[in-house]
């Protein structure tokens, strides 16, 4: 009940993309950087994001808040607070560790999530597309039930991850026009989790470093279309017999 009660809740907290980061400034014809663009003062639920998973269940998270420490024109690191759920009515121990494990592959997986998660602007010879090299770094909170016990089994894991991006002009063939874009991100990340709490859900064979690997993009046309599609999998631990194959997530941001 409290998984769908703030399952609930956090679609009345969307108003942007939880891709902002990587936005179409309306009054310009170039893409710019919105981190580099927005002021650096707080920032507070400016993000959300609905999926379905491949393995039936739904993903929902917002942005709590975001805040930007160091200089605006120059080098600073764009801190986040996230909090997120996954529902499925199933209270199966299988199911719920099964929702841990993604919540290890994804980004902003956990029920809360605090890091900072930032890209450097590389320069390419284009005025419609744009790449950026990516870094995160973040502290996650994963639930799960003992294997054996069937106690709950809550742990902190820290990850770390690095990738690219390319974005490019996009729009809608009947409005010419109209504004929008694509973009594409591909990204490698390791965690560190306790090796106790690795073992109870999911066995003393699963190392407590996991490797992942996730392919994600999206396109947003303004007035009309704004959905991203993900793909995560291990790239070690694919032993748990949870999610030994890919993991594929289909979601859309929702304004109001």
């Amino acid at each position: 009940m409290k998984e769908i009660i703030l399952f609930m809740a956090m679609h009345f907290l969307w108003s942007h993309n939880l891709m902002s980061a990587y936005y179409f400034d309306k009054d310009s014809t170039n893409y710019l950087n919105k981190y580099n663009a927005m002021p650096s003062f707080l920032n507070i639920f400016d993000g959300g994001n609905i999926g379905v998973l491949s393995n039936g269940n739904l993903r929902s998270s917002t942005n709590i808040f975001r805040f930007n420490v160091g200089n605006k024109k120059k080098f600073h690191l764009p801190f986040y607070l996230n909090v997120g759920a996954n529902i499925n009515l199933s209270l199966a121990s299988k199911i719920i560790n099964e929702n841990a494990a993604f919540n290890l592959l994804s980004d902003m997986g956990g029920l809360i999530n605090f890091g900072i998660n930032g890209k450097i602007e590389i320069k390419v010879n284009s005025r419609t597309t744009q790449l950026f090299s990516t870094y995160h770094t973040a502290l996650k909170s994963i639930n799960g039930i003992g294997r054996e016990d069937a106690l709950a089994e809550r742990f902190l894991s820290k990850v770390i991850g690095l990738g690219f991006v390319v974005k490019s002009k996009a729009w809608n063939p009947n409005n010419p026009r109209g504004k929008g874009f694509f973009w594409l991100k591909n990204s490698f990340s390791v965690s560190d989790n306790p090796s106790q709490s690795v073992e109870k859900l999911w066995g003393e064979d699963v190392n407590d470093i996991f490797l992942s690997h996730s392919l994600e993009a999206g396109i947003h046309i303004d007035g009309g279309m704004d959905i991203n599609f993900s793909l995560y999998h291990f790239l070690n631990n694919k032993n748990i017999g949870l999610i030994d194959s890919p993991i594929m997530k289909l979601g859309t941001n929702v304004q109001f």
